[in-house]
Parts: structure tokens; C-alpha cells; sequence
């Protein structure tokens, strides 16, 4: 049976009832659910700021924990993601990284740029160059071309 994650089938579930499937819809909801765990984050943290720095500014700490909200995982330009791999959070993928299907990048690791990381937890099996660091830069090209193509759809269809 695979992975127990009924937040996510339910998740899924819902897209499919409203949306069908229209990948705009599931998209949607991914950049919403973001978009709430950011500021959720973002809570978090100028609570925390505000109780453990009691004599920093109020600008400093609010600057403090939106810069925290913002850099809760991150993925460098050209880095490629394999299906149901997770990344949490604080974690940093390098620029022209791979991580492999279903590999979890634990929170707060980091890929180094050029390297392939797999494993739960995912740790780095090797450097990517020659042929497979070419492969990674022409996958990511691939899907920012992609994305373009879509996105212009996107427009079309929404006049």
C-alpha cells in the first residue's frame, strides 16, 4: 500500500472534485498551501523573536521572521526533484542538483550544487558531471520550457 498520507489523498480528492484534471487547479492548491505554511511560519517566528531578542527593534524582528518565513526550503536554479521526493524544511538543493523518487531531504540538510542525493534520509551518492550533469541541466531546461508553453496556454484560454 505505499505511504499513509491521507491529508494528501484527501487533498487530491477535493482538487479532483472541483477541478478535474486541470493541472491549473492542483497547482493552485499547492501555492495556497504554501503560501499558508509560509505564514504560518512567519507567526512562529516573530513570536519566537519576539520573546528571545527583547531588545531588538519591532522592524528588526518583523524583518526577521519574514526573511524565516522565506528561505524554509529551498531549490537553486537548475535543480531537479524526483517524483515523490520531499524536501523539509531549511532544506537547500543545490544549483544543478538531483534528488531522486522519493528521497526525503531532512530538514535543515543541504545538497551541494552538481551532486545527486537519494535515500530516506537522502544523502549525497555522487558528483554530477560529464553526461549526467548535462542530463540534469537539459531535464531543468526542459520543464522551464515547459512551463512557459503552459503558461501562455494558460492566458489564452482565460480571454
Amino acid at each position: 500500500m505505499g505511504h499513509w498520507i491521507p491529508v494528501t489523498w484527501l487533498s487530491f480528492g477535493i482538487d479532483h472534485a472541483l477541478w478535474g484534471m486541470n493541472a491549473f487547479g492542483y497547482h493552485l492548491t499547492n501555492i495556497l498551501l504554501h503560501a499558508a505554511n509560509a505564514a504560518l511560519v512567519c507567526l512562529l517566528a516573530l513570536r519566537l523573536l519576539r520573546l528571545g531578542l527583547t531588545t531588538a527593534s519591532p522592524r528588526a524582528i518583523s524583518l526577521g521572521a519574514v526573511v524565516a518565513a522565506l528561505f524554509f526550503a529551498v531549490m537553486e536554479t537548475g535543480a531537479v526533484v524526483g517524483m515523490g521526493a520531499t524536501m523539509l524544511q531549511r532544506s537547500r538543493l543545490g544549483a544543478g542538483s538531483m534528488l531522486a523518487a522519493g528521497a526525503v531531504l531532512g530538514e535543515g540538510q543541504e545538497i551541494p550544487a552538481g551532486h545527486m542525493a537519494a535515500g530516506v534520509p537522502a544523502s549525497v551518492k555522487k558528483a554530477l558531471d560529464g553526461s549526467s550533469g548535462s542530463w540534469v541541466g537539459t531535464t531543468a531546461q526542459h520543464y522551464r520550457d515547459r512551463a512557459v508553453r503552459y503558461r501562455a496556454k494558460l492566458r489564452t484560454a482565460g480571454q
